[in-house]
């Protein structure tokens, strides 16, 4: 593999005894940029979510066709916004770190608001 191809790499997510190592193509990393910041799912998380969630089934059927979709589709459900979180760090949208921090200024908010009601 040439160095560009090591760059690109693995995905390797382990969430929930679920070990997946996907193998993202230029195509799919195009696709994600694209789910990210088209305006229509900036606006309705809802639909962020949903063109997501197709995202991730996509990816792990390409890589794993033996499981079946539906069950796959539910794990991807339960662990969405795990999912997201990895996505974003093994695209390179953002760091362990920053998601980190931005959790506990969201937390330390939501205790602000919590304390003033």
């Amino acid at each position: 593999m040439s160095r560009f191809g090591k760059a690109l790499g693995v995905w390797e997510i382990d969430i929930e005894e679920v070990k997946l190592e996907l193998k993202p193509t230029m195509a799919d990393v195009k696709l994600f940029r694209n789910i990210l910041v088209n305006e229509d799912n900036t606006k309705n998380k809802q639909k962020l979510f949903e063109k997501f969630s197709d995202f991730m089934a996509s990816l792990c059927k390409a890589q794993y066709p033996e499981d079946p979709e539906n069950e796959a589709r539910e794990w991807i459900e339960v662990n969405l916004i795990n999912l997201f979180n990895e996505a974003m760090i093994a695209f390179k949208w953002t760091t362990k770190e920053d998601l980190e921090q931005s959790k506990k200024e969201s937390l330390a908010d939501l205790k602000k608001q919590m304390s003033s009601v």
